[in-house]
Order: C-alpha cells, then sequence, then structure tokens
C-alpha cells in the first residue's frame, strides 16, 4: 500500500472534512499518481470530495455502515470509477479483488489504522497556514521510513517520498 497526503508543515491535513487549501500542482501529481489504480479512504474523505466517485479509480471507502453506501457507481472505465463501501475488517476480501495499485487518501484515522501496512508514502508539504485545522497526521514518518526523496513541486510545494527503512534501497524513479 502506498500513503498519499497532503500536509502543512506542522502537520494539519483538514478542516471541517475538507483540504483546506488549493494547490494546483499537488492536485495534478495526486491524479497522475493514482489514476489507474485503487484509492482506499475513509468515510468522511468520501464526503468531502468535490466530486464522486474519483474517476478512473477503483474508490474503496472505508466505513462502520457499509449497508449505507451504494455499491457499482460507474465501471472504472470511460471517465468513470467504481466505488465499493466495506468495513475495515472486511478490506483484504476487497483488494483481494484488484490488480491494481492500492493508495491509502485518507483521512487521519484511516492513515493511523492503515499505518503498518504501508510501504512507502508521498508527501506534499504545503506552505499554508492552517490554524483552524481540526485534521492532523502527526505521526513521524522517520525512522519507520527512510527518505528517499525530497523535490520541489512548483511553484512551492514540496514533494517527499519515504519508503519503509528495511526496503528503502533506491528511489523506484516515479516521475511526477
Amino acid at each position: 500500500m502506498i500513503g498519499v497526503v497532503a500536509m502543512t508543515r506542522d502537520g494539519v491535513i483538514g478542516r471541517s472534512d475538507t483540504i483546506p487549501w488549493k494547490h494546483k500542482e499537488d492536485l495534478t501529481f495526486f491524479r497522475r499518481l493514482t489514476t489507474g489504480g485503487t484509492v482506499v479512504m475513509g468515510r468522511r474523505t468520501w464526503d468531502g470530495l468535490p466530486k464522486r466517485p474519483l474517476p478512473n479509480r477503483d474508490n474503496v471507502v472505508l466505513t462502520n455502515r457499509p449497508e449505507r453506501g451504494r455499491i457499482g457507481i460507474g465501471d472504472g472505465t470511460g471517465g468513470g470509477g467504481s466505488v465499493r463501501f466495506a468495513r475495515l475488517d472486511r478490506l483484504d476480501a476487497v483488494l483481494r479483488e484488484t490488480r491494481r495499485p492500492v493508495f491509502v487518501i485518507g483521512g487521519a484515522k484511516i492513515y493511523e489504522a492503515l499505518w503498518d501496512r504501508i510501504d512507502s508514502w508521498w508527501v506534499t508539504v504545503v506552505p499554508d497556514r492552517v490554524p483552524d485545522g481540526d485534521a492532523f497526521l502527526r505521526r513521524p514518518f522517520e525512522p519507520e521510513f527512510r527518505r528517499v526523496s525530497d523535490d520541489t513541486l512548483p511553484p512551492d510545494c514540496r514533494l517527499l517520498h519515504y519508503v519503509r527503512a528495511a526496503e528503502a534501497v533506491a528511489d523506484p524513479g516515479f516521475a511526477p
């Protein structure tokens, strides 16, 4: 699994179930990275998406009440995206059906629940200050993960790539 997060320097990842900034370069990177894959998110992240499901991706929404979700919105082709609602304890069964890369895209509770299963992270550090942020990723990546790249995401964001320390040999070479 690959974690993908955008955050401020002090760990804010959200405010009122939304992302409190807009950085086109980060959204472009996110779309390029996750298109064609499976994105795993919590229900509050799902509810905060401006467009659902995320197109050209299998969307998996983790919730304690999967029976309230609709299954099979779109088919993952032609710009559409598919969606499955599942409990966390059923995630493995849902993911067995895919051969696509799996991206964990939030929120804070989902990152924490899947932390030990995430092999690498793509982290966009945004320059914004969000004093009223209410969702955080405060767990440090290092030493559990090793930074294998640190790039600029023009004009003003940093893009960090971390790999689980036991696996950190070299950057796998993704070019945003």
